[in-house]
C-alpha cells in the first residue's frame, strides 16, 4: 500500500469515528471489568461526604493568609518523618481528624447541639505555643470554640472549649469594640476591617486566663480581652517565653466527656463573699465536687498578668472525661470549660454566701 492509499483510508476512518460521535464518559466507564467498575463505585461512595457530620471538604477552613502547612508547622516540626528528608503526608490531616472527633463527641452533649451543623476556622496561637483556635459557626452565627494543644509526647490535646455567641479570638467581638473605642472609624464594615487587619493581629495564649488580642493601634500596639474584648490598660504585658502549653494534658483523641454536674451561675458582682470570706481548699476535682453537689455556685479569682487584673469568675459545673483530664465550668460571656489542674494551679476557689469555708 502507497503512502496516498494509507492517508486516503486514515482520512476515511476519522469521518466515520466523528459522524458516529466521541464516546461518552458512561460509554468510556463500559469498557472497564466489572471488578474494575464496583471499585470505581466503592470509592465514589467512600468520598462522598456524610450529611450531618464535620467533614474537611465541607466544614473546615483556614483563616485568610494562613495555609494548612503553617497552621500544622509547631505540630509536625517535632513530629519524626518515616523517611528521612521526605515529609509525612499524613499530618496535614492530624489536626483536621481530631477536631472532627471532639465537634462529634461534643455535639451530642447537652448545651451543644448546634455543634451537629457547625462549620469551623482555625488559625495558630502566639509564637511557640504549639496551639490553635478554633472557632465554629452554625448559619454564620459564632457558636463555640476549641483549644488545641500539642502535648510533649507528640500528641494532640483539648485543653479548652466554650458555647456561645462570643467565643474566645472571636474577631466580630474584636471589631465591635474597636468600633467602640473609635480605633476603626464606624464606616468600615466588618469585612472590610476583617481584609485589612487579618495579618497584622496577633493572638496571645498563655492559658485560659491570659488570652489576649495584640492589635496595631497608630504606633503602638494595644491589649485586648480575647473573651470579653475588653481593652487592658497596661500596655507592657508580654507573655512567658515558654508559654507551658506543652506541659498540660487535656483531652485526647480517644477520651469521651463524662456526666457533668451542673450549678446554676451567681453574679460574682454582687455575691462578694469572696472578697471577704477565706479560699477554700480544693486542689482536685475529688475536693471540687462536694460543693459543687450542694447546688450553689462558687466563685473562682485569678490574680491575672502579675497582680494588674483581678478576674472572678462564676463556676457553673464540672466533669471528668472518661480516661482523661478533668475540667471545670465558667460563665463568661458563654460558657467555658478550662483544664481544672490549670485553673487551681492559677487561682482560688472562694464560697458563695451560704457555704461555710470550712465545708465539707
Amino acid at each position: 500500500m502507497n503512502r496516498t492509499a494509507v492517508w486516503t483510508a486514515a482520512l476515511l476512518a476519522l469521518v466515520v469515528w466523528l459522524a458516529a460521535g466521541p464516546p461518552s464518559f458512561s460509554q468510556g466507564e463500559s469498557l472497564l471489568p466489572q471488578d474494575a467498575q464496583d471499585s470505581l463505585a466503592g470509592s465514589a461512595t467512600r468520598m462522598k461526604p456524610e450529611t450531618g457530620r464535620a467533614s474537611l471538604d465541607k466544614r473546615y477552613t483556614i483563616l485568610p493568609g494562613t495555609r494548612p502547612a503553617e497552621v500544622l508547622a509547631d505540630f509536625t516540626a517535632n513530629e519524626p518523618s518515616d523517611t528521612s528528608g521526605a515529609p509525612n503526608t499524613n499530618t496535614d490531616t492530624v489536626l483536621n481528624e481530631h477536631i472532627v472527633r471532639w465537634i462529634g463527641t461534643l455535639a451530642g452533649q447537652k448545651g451543644f447541639e448546634g455543634w451537629k451543623r457547625a462549620k469551623w476556622t482555625v488559625a495558630p496561637l502566639g509564637p511557640g505555643t504549639h496551639g490553635w483556635i478554633v472557632l465554629l459557626t452554625d448559619n454564620g452565627r459564632e457558636t463555640g470554640y476549641l483549644i488545641v494543644s500539642a502535648a510533649e509526647n507528640g500528641t494532640l490535646q483539648l485543653i479548652e472549649y466554650g458555647t456561645g455567641e462570643h467565643p474566645l479570638f472571636s474577631t466580630r467581638t474584636l471589631y465591635r469594640t474597636l468600633v467602640q473605642h473609635a480605633i476603626i472609624p464606624t464606616s468600615m464594615s466588618y469585612q472590610a476591617w476583617l481584609d485589612s487587619a487579618e495579618t497584622r493581629l496577633r493572638r496571645l495564649y498563655t492559658d485560659a486566663f491570659h488570652a489576649v488580642w495584640t492589635v496595631p493601634a497608630g504606633n503602638n500596639r494595644i491589649l485586648v480581652d480575647a473573651k470579653t474584648g475588653e481593652i487592658r490598660t497596661f500596655q507592657n504585658y508580654s507573655p512567658a517565653s515558654d508559654s507551658g502549653l506543652l506541659g498540660l494534658h487535656g483531652a485526647a483523641f480517644e477520651h469521651t466527656p463524662g456526666t457533668p454536674i451542673e450549678v446554676a451561675p451567681s453574679d460574682p458582682y454582687e455575691e462578694i463573699a469572696w472578697l471577704t470570706r477565706k479560699a477554700l481548699p480544693i486542689r482536685s476535682y475529688e475536693e471540687l465536687t462536694p460543693y459543687l453537689a450542694t447546688g450553689k455556685s462558687l466563685t473562682f479569682v485569678c490574680e491575672c498578668f502579675g497582680g494588674r487584673l483581678t478576674l472572678p469568675l462564676p463556676v457553673t459545673g464540672a466533669l471528668r472525661w472518661i480516661g482523661g483530664a478533668a475540667f471545670i465550668a465558667f460563665e463568661q460571656e458563654g460558657r467555658r470549660f478550662v483544664l481544672l489542674d490549670e485553673a487551681v494551679s492559677l487561682g482560688q476557689f472562694y464560697p458563695t454566701d451560704g457555704i461555710s469555708s470550712s465545708f465539707p
